[in-house]
Protein backbone atom coordinates (compact mmCIF):
# COMPACT_ATOMS: atom_id res chain seq x y z
CA UNK A 1 0.00 0.00 0.00
CA UNK A 2 1.10 3.52 -0.65
CA UNK A 3 0.24 4.60 2.73
CA UNK A 4 3.81 5.12 4.56
CA UNK A 5 6.44 7.92 4.15
CA UNK A 6 9.73 8.22 4.93
CA UNK A 7 11.70 11.40 4.50
CA UNK A 8 15.37 10.77 4.40
CA UNK A 9 17.70 13.34 3.33
CA UNK A 10 21.28 13.78 2.98
CA UNK A 11 24.20 16.05 0.94
CA UNK A 12 22.40 14.93 -2.70
CA UNK A 13 26.06 17.50 -4.07
CA UNK A 14 28.01 14.35 -3.23
CA UNK A 15 26.94 11.75 -5.73
CA UNK A 16 27.99 9.21 -3.19
CA UNK A 17 25.01 9.96 -0.82
CA UNK A 18 22.74 8.85 -3.75
CA UNK A 19 22.81 5.22 -2.31
CA UNK A 20 22.71 6.23 1.17
CA UNK A 21 19.27 7.65 0.67
CA UNK A 22 17.63 4.82 -1.12
CA UNK A 23 19.07 2.67 1.03
CA UNK A 24 17.81 4.64 4.07
CA UNK A 25 14.20 4.34 2.18
CA UNK A 26 14.10 0.86 1.83
CA UNK A 27 15.29 0.22 5.36
CA UNK A 28 12.59 2.45 6.65
CA UNK A 29 10.01 1.35 4.54
CA UNK A 30 10.87 -2.13 3.17
CA UNK A 31 11.13 -1.04 -0.15
CA UNK A 32 10.06 2.26 -2.57
CA UNK A 33 6.83 2.63 -4.59
CA UNK A 34 6.98 6.50 -4.81
CA UNK A 35 10.43 8.50 -4.83
CA UNK A 36 10.06 12.23 -4.89
CA UNK A 37 12.94 13.81 -6.15
CA UNK A 38 13.28 17.50 -4.16
CA UNK A 39 15.92 18.59 -5.09
CA UNK A 40 17.28 22.19 -5.90
CA UNK A 41 19.16 25.52 -5.85
CA UNK A 42 19.89 28.22 -6.94
CA UNK A 43 22.32 31.52 -7.06
CA UNK A 44 21.45 35.15 -7.09
CA UNK A 45 20.40 36.52 -10.30
CA UNK A 46 23.46 37.06 -12.35
CA UNK A 47 23.99 38.47 -15.73
CA UNK A 48 24.89 35.95 -18.59
CA UNK A 49 28.27 37.92 -19.24
CA UNK A 50 28.97 37.11 -15.40
CA UNK A 51 28.24 33.31 -15.08
CA UNK A 52 31.11 31.37 -14.09
CA UNK A 53 31.13 27.62 -15.70
CA UNK A 54 31.80 26.57 -12.07
CA UNK A 55 28.62 28.44 -10.78
CA UNK A 56 27.07 27.16 -13.61
CA UNK A 57 27.95 23.40 -13.01
CA UNK A 58 27.02 23.56 -9.36
CA UNK A 59 23.54 24.56 -10.39
CA UNK A 60 23.16 21.69 -12.79
CA UNK A 61 25.05 19.06 -10.68
CA UNK A 62 22.59 19.52 -7.65
CA UNK A 63 19.59 20.16 -10.10
CA UNK A 64 19.98 17.37 -12.93
CA UNK A 65 22.81 15.33 -11.45
CA UNK A 66 21.35 14.41 -8.00
CA UNK A 67 18.20 13.65 -9.37
CA UNK A 68 19.74 11.01 -11.52
CA UNK A 69 21.73 9.04 -9.13
CA UNK A 70 19.28 9.22 -6.40
CA UNK A 71 17.02 7.51 -8.91
CA UNK A 72 19.47 5.02 -10.53
CA UNK A 73 19.62 4.33 -7.11
CA UNK A 74 16.65 3.40 -6.36
CA UNK A 75 15.83 1.59 -9.43
CA UNK A 76 15.99 -2.07 -8.03
CA UNK A 77 13.73 -1.16 -5.32
CA UNK A 78 11.16 0.61 -7.75
CA UNK A 79 11.54 -2.36 -10.19
CA UNK A 80 10.14 -4.50 -7.61
CA UNK A 81 7.03 -2.42 -6.89
CA UNK A 82 3.72 -3.32 -8.11
CA UNK A 83 3.07 0.26 -9.40
CA UNK A 84 6.51 2.33 -8.51
CA UNK A 85 6.00 6.02 -9.71
CA UNK A 86 8.92 9.16 -10.00
CA UNK A 87 7.71 12.58 -8.92
CA UNK A 88 10.35 15.04 -9.79
CA UNK A 89 9.89 18.51 -8.40
CA UNK A 90 10.75 20.85 -11.07
CA UNK A 91 10.06 25.05 -11.30
CA UNK A 92 8.01 27.32 -12.97
CA UNK A 93 11.19 28.42 -14.43
CA UNK A 94 11.35 25.72 -16.82
CA UNK A 95 8.71 26.97 -18.35
CA UNK A 96 8.98 30.87 -17.67
CA UNK A 97 12.29 31.64 -16.81
CA UNK A 98 13.42 34.65 -14.57
CA UNK A 99 15.66 37.48 -15.90
CA UNK A 100 19.42 36.71 -15.10
CA UNK A 101 18.50 33.16 -14.44
CA UNK A 102 19.88 31.19 -16.73
CA UNK A 103 21.68 28.09 -14.71
CA UNK A 104 18.22 27.47 -12.46
CA UNK A 105 16.15 27.91 -15.83
CA UNK A 106 18.82 25.79 -17.31
CA UNK A 107 18.68 22.52 -15.46
CA UNK A 108 14.91 22.87 -14.38
CA UNK A 109 14.30 22.60 -18.47
CA UNK A 110 16.68 19.50 -18.38
CA UNK A 111 14.92 18.25 -15.76
CA UNK A 112 11.70 18.20 -17.39
CA UNK A 113 13.22 16.43 -20.23
CA UNK A 114 15.00 14.06 -18.30
CA UNK A 115 11.77 13.31 -16.15
CA UNK A 116 10.27 12.45 -20.22
CA UNK A 117 12.89 10.38 -20.62
CA UNK A 118 12.51 8.28 -17.18
CA UNK A 119 8.89 8.16 -18.45
CA UNK A 120 9.91 5.88 -21.41
CA UNK A 121 12.56 4.10 -20.32
CA UNK A 122 10.60 3.21 -16.96
CA UNK A 123 7.46 1.67 -19.19
CA UNK A 124 8.99 -1.42 -19.36
CA UNK A 125 8.95 -1.97 -15.77
CA UNK A 126 5.72 -0.34 -14.95
CA UNK A 127 7.55 3.11 -13.79
CA UNK A 128 5.52 6.58 -14.16
CA UNK A 129 7.53 9.20 -13.96
CA UNK A 130 6.32 12.87 -13.51
CA UNK A 131 7.16 16.29 -13.06
CA UNK A 132 5.71 19.22 -10.79
CA UNK A 133 6.42 22.59 -11.28
CA UNK A 134 5.69 24.74 -8.53
CA UNK A 135 5.59 28.40 -9.07
CA UNK A 136 6.33 30.74 -5.71
CA UNK A 137 6.70 28.73 -2.70
CA UNK A 138 7.87 29.97 0.56
CA UNK A 139 11.25 27.83 0.90
CA UNK A 140 14.61 29.16 2.58
CA UNK A 141 16.02 29.60 -0.86
CA UNK A 142 13.28 32.51 -1.43
CA UNK A 143 13.70 34.79 1.38
CA UNK A 144 10.84 37.17 2.25
CA UNK A 145 8.33 35.06 0.07
CA UNK A 146 6.63 34.57 3.63
CA UNK A 147 5.63 37.81 3.67
CA UNK A 148 3.30 37.49 0.72
CA UNK A 149 0.20 36.17 1.38
CA UNK A 150 -1.65 32.98 0.13
CA UNK A 151 -2.33 34.45 -3.23
CA UNK A 152 0.86 35.06 -3.64
CA UNK A 153 3.08 32.16 -2.34
CA UNK A 154 2.50 28.37 -1.60
CA UNK A 155 3.50 26.54 1.02
CA UNK A 156 5.43 23.54 0.47
CA UNK A 157 2.79 21.23 2.41
CA UNK A 158 0.38 22.40 -0.57
CA UNK A 159 2.85 21.51 -3.28
CA UNK A 160 3.27 17.98 -0.96
CA UNK A 161 -0.55 17.67 -1.39
CA UNK A 162 -0.37 17.50 -5.05
CA UNK A 163 2.68 15.22 -4.99
CA UNK A 164 0.40 13.35 -3.26
CA UNK A 165 -2.36 13.77 -5.54
CA UNK A 166 0.15 12.94 -8.37
CA UNK A 167 1.47 9.59 -6.42
CA UNK A 168 -2.47 8.32 -5.76
CA UNK A 169 -3.30 8.26 -9.24
CA UNK A 170 -4.44 4.68 -11.06
CA UNK A 171 -1.73 2.61 -11.16
CA UNK A 172 -2.65 2.53 -15.20
CA UNK A 173 -2.17 5.93 -15.31
CA UNK A 174 0.36 8.89 -15.80
CA UNK A 175 0.13 12.76 -14.70
CA UNK A 176 3.53 13.33 -16.60
CA UNK A 177 3.37 17.36 -16.24
CA UNK A 178 1.74 19.63 -13.55
CA UNK A 179 1.91 23.47 -13.28
CA UNK A 180 0.86 24.54 -9.70
CA UNK A 181 1.48 28.71 -8.46
CA UNK A 182 -1.12 31.01 -5.99
CA UNK A 183 -3.66 32.57 -8.04
CA UNK A 184 -2.11 35.86 -7.68
CA UNK A 185 1.23 34.88 -9.14
CA UNK A 186 1.47 35.73 -12.93
CA UNK A 187 2.80 33.43 -15.19
CA UNK A 188 3.24 34.84 -18.45
CA UNK A 189 5.24 37.31 -19.03
CA UNK A 190 6.27 37.24 -15.44
CA UNK A 191 9.48 39.22 -14.19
Amino acid sequence: SRGKVALVSGDVRKLGDAASLADQAVKALGGIDVLVNNAGGLVKSVKLADYSDAVFDEVVNLNIRSILAVTRAALPSLKASKAPSIINIGSISAKTPRPNNIAYASSKFGMQGMTAALALDGREFGITASILHPGATITELMPGMADRGPRDAMKAEEIAAIANLMACLPDETNLIEALAFPIGQPFLGRG
